[in-house]
């Protein structure tokens, strides 16, 4: 008998593949195929919030031995630097610029006081109220007093006109950091008050220091006011 044609191969069973495959089960459809060589990452949703996403904490987790984590060596906390040295960048430098050491300069403000005036018994005119002379103070020890030609006496601190300041009328002495007035000896004497009080009626006593600051006024002569302050 001869061999079947084509045609009877297709009504009695399927051709055999190419590599002797002689299996009966239908083949994998494609579709199925590519889904199935994706990679896993295609099925995570990349918009999904890393919170919601719990990672393994613990050894059994993790897949680790308990028994290998216990030889592990403890590893000691870092050592912190010591207490002297956490204050170092704030501390104050060994040597410091000296306008930070010493105080700031002082001057001294010469005034024509009308209401001084006005309580003393004097008949000489006295000049119109302004601005004050103001003078810086260059030495710790000096004269406050009224020029002389005649005499060729210059006090440190002249009070010009006022005729009731002696040539030599108070001495202002200081340590660097205060004042100290002292009458010489005066006529007409020296006084001192505080601003916001009464203006004072007693003047100092012969060979009296009395220690003046900004707050204070220093009276003498007809009209003149005199007040120490820090320079600026």
């Amino acid at each position: 008998m001869g061999a079947p044609g084509p045609e009877a191969a297709d009504e009695g069973g399927a051709v055999p593949s190419d590599d002797g495959d002689d299996s009966d089960e239908p083949a994998e459809p494609l579709a199925t195929s590519l889904q199935a060589a994706e990679p896993l990452e295609a099925s995570i949703d990349p918009r999904r919030d890393a919170d919601d996403i719990e990672l393994p904490t613990t050894a059994e987790e993790l897949g680790l031995d308990e028994a290998d984590l216990e030889r592990r060596p403890t590893v000691p906390p870092p050592t912190p630097p010591p207490s002297g040295q956490a204050h170092e960048a704030h501390e104050r430098p060994a040597h410091r610029p000296p306008s930070r050491e010493r105080d700031s300069g002082w001057v001294a403000e010469l005034w024509v006081d009308h209401a001084w005036a006005a309580t003393r018994d004097s008949d000489q005119p006295v000049p119109d109220a302004g601005p004050p002379e103001v003078v810086r103070l260059t030495t710790d020890n000096l004269i406050v007093g009224r020029t002389n030609l005649e005499r060729g006496l210059h006090p440190d601190l002249d009070a010009g006109t006022d005729a009731g300041v002696s040539v030599r009328h108070v001495q202002l002495t200081s340590d660097g950091h205060r004042w100290w007035v002292e009458d010489l000896d005066t006529a007409n004497g020296t006084y001192v008050g505080t601003v916001g009080e009464p203006l004072p009626t007693e003047p100092l006593g012969q060979g009296v220091r009395v220690e003046v600051d900004e707050d204070d006024r220093v009276f003498l002569g007809g009209w003149t006011r005199l007040v120490l302050r820090r320079e600026g």
